[in-house]
């Protein structure tokens, strides 16, 4: 076997293993058992997997004393976009349209 570091990831850094069967019918399941082998030695030595995570706020539309639409300039409707149509009928919107803190407010992207 050959491991070769190959790059930094956003979140990782990216490390390749090479290795050779002798029946390549099987090479998945030998793929899956040194993944799980690997995997467990990980778990065993107490090596953390990053993986980003990210927030995601859902604001309800039409509820009582909140309007359909997030405002936009000077009191005029926000634009339609794609984005903001399907989650108005779904009852949602997206919380970058409707709430300045989490990055709207009219901001183009």
């Amino acid at each position: 076997p050959r491991v070769r570091f190959r790059r930094f990831g956003e979140s990782s850094l990216e490390i390749e293993l090479l290795c050779w069967i002798e029946m390549p019918a099987l090479r998945g399941l030998v793929e899956h058992e040194l993944n799980c082998a690997i995997y467990k030695e990980f778990q065993r030595r107490g090596i953390l997997i990053p993986f980003p995570q990210r927030d995601v706020h859902l604001i309800p539309t039409g509820a009582a004393g909140m309007s359909q639409e997030a405002p936009g300039a000077e009191g005029e409707p926000a634009a339609d976009s794609a984005e903001s149509a399907a989650g108005s009928r779904a009852g949602w919107a997206p919380a970058s349209a409707a709430d300045p803190a989490a990055g709207g407010g009219g901001a183009s992207r």
